[in-house]
């Protein structure tokens, strides 16, 4: 029993695949919120449309955010994370060169443990990202 298709796999593959299993396993799958059986064959054609509008609505999502992003992006404005200030980095990364965990230095520090984790990796967006990222955005001056 799953309570969503949503719940069960991302894509219409996904979902197909994962009732192949099932029933290559003598498994039958009910599904509580659309009470789809699909010990039956109307249950199994239910499962498969729902899937396929769920992919469909997934892609819908999809589509608007980015062209949400396109839209903030042409209009010249910075969308995405906040950058991280050279400050911060540079204590950030004299802490990590401690041996301190994660966690530890970002409450130590009064920052997100996502912003220790993308230092450490060194996925950062500093000043000097940001202004080169603006020269992209609004073309060569």
């Amino acid at each position: 029993m799953v309570w969503s298709v949503d719940r069960l796999g991302h894509s219409l593959p996904d979902l197909l695949a994962s009732m192949q299993t099932l029933n290559g396993s003598k498994v039958e799958l009910f599904i509580a919120q659309q009470s789809i059986d699909t010990t039956t064959d109307a249950g199994r054609l239910m499962f498969a449309m729902i899937g396929a509008f769920a992919e469909f609505e997934r892609c819908m999502i999809r589509n608007r955010v980015k062209a949400g992003i396109d839209r903030v992006r042409a209009k010249g404005r910075f969308h995405g994370r906040k950058p991280v200030s050279a400050k911060m980095e540079a204590a950030i990364r004299a802490e990590l060169a401690t041996g301190k965990g994660m966690l530890k230095i970002a409450r130590e520090l009064g920052g997100g443990s996502g912003t220790v984790q993308r230092v450490k990796r060194g996925v950062v967006v500093g000043p000097a990202a940001l202004a080169q990222a603006a020269k992209v955005v609004s073309g060569p001056s």
